[in-house]
């Protein structure tokens, strides 16, 4: 019998609240892997989640693969440079999707 995979697909919708949760949660590290470093990935609420989770000590690895809004990068960018924990890489074209 094969094994039972805790992998599953989520919807557009749902990802806002996955992220949350594993940003306010995770006590080790997180992947995030998108297509697209928009916007919403420099905002305040988002930042300030990322540093929190980086204060626990977690690691942070940001991945994307099309294209990175510039004032986001920008404000992850200062933040690397404050905490070695947080990984950005531009991943080349890649339109994969990773929480």
């Amino acid at each position: 019998m094969p094994e039972r995979s805790d992998v599953q697909p989520v919807r557009g919708f749902e990802h806002p609240g996955y992220l949350r949760n594993a940003l306010a949660e995770s006590q080790e590290r997180v992947i995030l892997v998108s297509p697209w470093l928009g916007a919403r990935a420099g905002d305040q609420e988002f930042v300030t989640a990322l540093e929190a989770l980086l204060d626990r000590g977690a690691h942070a690895y940001l991945g994307w693969g099309l294209s990175a809004e510039e004032k986001a990068l920008g404000r992850l960018d200062a933040l690397a440079r404050r905490y070695p924990r947080l990984c950005l890489r531009h991943l080349g074209t890649t339109h994969a999707k990773l929480c």
